[in-house]
């Protein structure tokens, strides 16, 4: 009878090693939970720090186009009508007919929607600013000239708001749009380039 009972009281403790309590499922599961809340801000945020990474590389590129453009027709690509496709098209003469750009129409990488004007907010946005001030003297800073021209990204809050220093009262602009990284990787402002500042 002894003999019999070790054996069945064996057979139950090993029995009960193999399954797992309610704490311990409990624990696992919010274990589980803190690697995702800490896992999926950063890869949001990898995201971003790529796609602004990639506007970088886009208006450098955009800045030789523009630069060898003025070396090669001692001006820049006149300004265009309107925005979105109007002023984005004007870029058409980077890549013909010398290519100093494969493509003329850019894809902004921050841009989700096209609840503007439709399909040209998909693209950077391109503005002459001599032209501009010719058009309209008193709309602008009396120094915005020096800038030459500009290149404008969304950024992360997928918004154009516009420089004042650029585009003085001429809208309802904010006097610090431009994003900077060391606010937030998803702070609010425009990633842009002129012939004399980025806003990287």
């Amino acid at each position: 009878m002894r003999r019999t009972r070790c054996i069945e009281r064996t057979k139950c403790v090993t029995s009960g090693a193999v399954g797992f309590t309610l704490i311990e499922l409990l624990i696992v599961v919010a274990i589980i939970g803190i690697l995702l809340a800490i896992s999926i801000p950063n890869l949001l945020e990898a995201q971003t720090r790529a796609k602004h990474a990639r506007v970088q590389a886009d208006l450098h590129a955009v800045a030789t186009a523009l630069e060898s453009y003025y070396v090669d027709r001692d001006s820049y690509p006149p300004q265009g009508e309107g925005v979105g496709v109007g002023s984005q098209d004007r870029l058409v003469l980077l890549t013909t007919p010398i290519a100093y750009l494969t493509v003329c129409h850019i894809e902004d990488p921050f841009c989700y929607t096209n609840e503007e004007t439709g399909a040209g907010n998909r693209y950077y946005k391109y503005k002459n600013f001599r032209d501009l001030v010719a058009k309209e003297p008193a709309s602008y800073p009396p120094d915005v000239e020096q800038h030459r021209w500009g290149v404008f990204s969304r950024g992360p809050d997928q918004v154009f708001t516009k420089s004042k220093k650029l585009f003085g009262n001429s809208g309802d602009f904010k006097p610090d749009s431009y994003y900077d990284p060391s606010n937030g990787t998803t702070s609010n402002g425009d990633v842009f380039r002129t012939h004399k500042i980025c806003s990287f």
